[in-house]
């Protein structure tokens, strides 16, 4: 992360240079600039849950004697 960034480093290529000491170093426009590392975050904690997946509620079937079950307009016993 840069320390000091700057809107004219907006979108532009900047150079990383990494030296055979193990240092690295960003380059723009002849400049190093001046930069720190980011740790990367530690994993948060998280308690494993077994899911049991809920079963299908069975598929409903009207009685014989449901409103759905008669014929209506003439087609058939009412």
């Amino acid at each position: 992360m840069l320390t000091e960034p700057s809107l004219t480093l907006r979108r532009q290529k900047v150079m990383v240079l990494d030296r055979f000491d193990g240092r690295l170093s960003l380059r723009f426009k002849g400049r190093d600039l001046a930069y720190r590392e980011v740790q990367a975050p530690r994993p948060a904690f998280s308690r494993v849950r077994s899911v049991k997946p809920r079963p299908k509620p069975p598929k409903y079937i009207p009685p014989p004697d449901h409103p759905w079950r008669h014929q209506v307009f003439g087609h058939g016993p009412a």
